[in-house]
């Protein structure tokens, strides 16, 4: 983005606040990149996603596909999502809410063992990978160092899905060693909007009015990868599992455009306005998990962290071409996720979860928090061959930049049967 000469040095200040956003556009690492949450399992979910070991069903397809191996019974099964997105801002003396509502899909799924050769089972599922829907708006005073205070008004939009067709395998090549494998084709897009306006800006320049700045994204992205299971359940009461999803490559397409206006209180104005296209690969790094599993009586206790080093993220080349690729990977970091979830056959007719997860996202960023999530969930027949789940689950977490103190939470809300058959 090109910015014309400034006519003082504090211009010069409030240009490059304004400006910062712009980069943003071309920012290949986002939330829908780096975290596939949102494609587990019900029965997972309810658990926090602590089910890497002894993962059944619909989620072996989506979690770790050696579990295909020791499925009981094939199921067709059904879901759907209801999420809530809010954040609460606060810039100064000044708070904001916002919140978003959606329903969509969650998965579809078909997983099947046959008698003949029983050690061989197979699934299927489509769904959503990754989803994002949240707009949050900021109105308050904003301060540049000691010397200039000024109105602020920011607006950030995001919306989008990535949908994943998964199809997995599991074979037990020995009783209670069981190995899968998996593949996930994910498609979707997002669009993003960032809008920054800064009005009584007369203590930053005596002759500027205001200062505005128009980002908007539209982006493709897609991709195909590979996941590896293994479980080991030598013993009935014990069960250990592990994955890795080997590194891919993300096809990024962007269509962008972008607005900087400065206004005067001589009526004059200077605009700079651009618009483009652009496309890159981004090499996902590789991602592991690991985790156990205890089964006492009606009780199930499961733990599981998963681990992936985005600083090793590359790109086929520099997502802008006046940004060096170096200055977006210089940000990211290792991701982490730990999970222990719970499980209790209350009765034969129910079957209650809970559990809790710490995130680290992939962002170097010391003023944010770990994302915590608390879940719980529940299974109960609707008919002999028929299940009714429901999982509730609500991650939270805390993040300071630009001066904007900002708490987020999600709420999703999850419901789905099962034909077993």
């Amino acid at each position: 983005m090109r910015v014309h000469a400034p006519r003082s040095h504090a211009y010069v200040l409030l240009a490059a606040c304004v400006a910062f956003p712009a980069f943003l556009h071309a920012a290949p690492i986002d939330e829908e990149l780096a975290d596939f949450d949102s494609r587990q399992d019900i029965r997972a979910l309810g658990m926090a996603g602590a089910t890497v070991s002894r993962a059944r069903g619909t989620d072996a397809v989506l979690t770790n596909p050696a579990g295909l191996a020791a499925i009981v019974d094939s199921e067709i099964a059904a879901s759907g999502t209801y999420s809530n997105t809010g954040v609460n801002a606060r810039l100064g003396g000044d708070a904001t809410d916002a919140s978003a509502d959606r329903m969509r899909l969650g998965h579809l799924g078909l997983v099947y063992r046959p008698d003949d050769p029983s050690w061989l089972g197979v699934g299927m599922a489509y769904g959503r990978a990754r989803d994002l829907d949240m707009e949050v708006e900021t109105a308050g005073i904003e301060a540049l160092g000691d010397f200039a205070r000024f109105d602020v008004f920011e607006s950030r939009r995001t919306v989008g899905d990535i949908y994943a067709l998964t199809l997995g395998v599991g074979a037990e090549v020995s009783p209670g060693i069981r190995f899968g494998v998996a593949t996930d084709v994910l498609d979707g897009d997002r669009d993003r909007s960032v809008l920054f306006d800064a009005d009584d800006a007369a203590n930053v320049d005596p002759d500027l009015d205001s200062a505005r700045f128009d980002d908007d994204v539209a982006r493709s992205v897609s991709g195909t990868r590979v996941r590896f299971g293994m479980e080991l359940a030598i013993v009935p009461e014990f069960a250990v599992g592990a994955t890795v999803a080997l590194p891919y490559d993300y096809d990024i397409e962007e269509d962008w455009q972008q607005l900087t206006r400065f206004a005067f209180d001589d009526g004059s104005d200077v605009r700079e306005s651009g618009a483009g296209f652009t496309s890159y690969q981004l090499r996902v790094p590789a991602a592991y998990e690991a985790g156990a599993t205890f089964r006492a009586g009606a009780w199930r206790v499961s733990g599981s962290v998963a681990y992936a080093d985005w600083g090793r993220a590359s790109y086929s080349r520099p997502p802008a071409s006046d940004v060096s690729t170096d200055q977006f990977a210089q940000f990211y970091d290792a991701a982490t996720d730990m999970r222990l979830g719970a499980e209790w056959a209350a009765h034969e007719a129910l079957t209650v979860r809970g559990g809790v997860g710490v995130s680290q996202r992939p962002y170097a960023d010391d003023d944010a928090q770990n994302a915590v999530t608390l879940a719980v969930g529940m299974s109960t027949p609707l008919a002999p061959d028929a299940v009714l789940d429901v999982a509730y689950v609500r991650s939270a977490w805390d993040r300071l930049g630009a001066g904007v103190e900002e708490s987020f939470h999600t709420d999703r809300v999850v419901v789905g049967a099962r034909i077993l058959f």
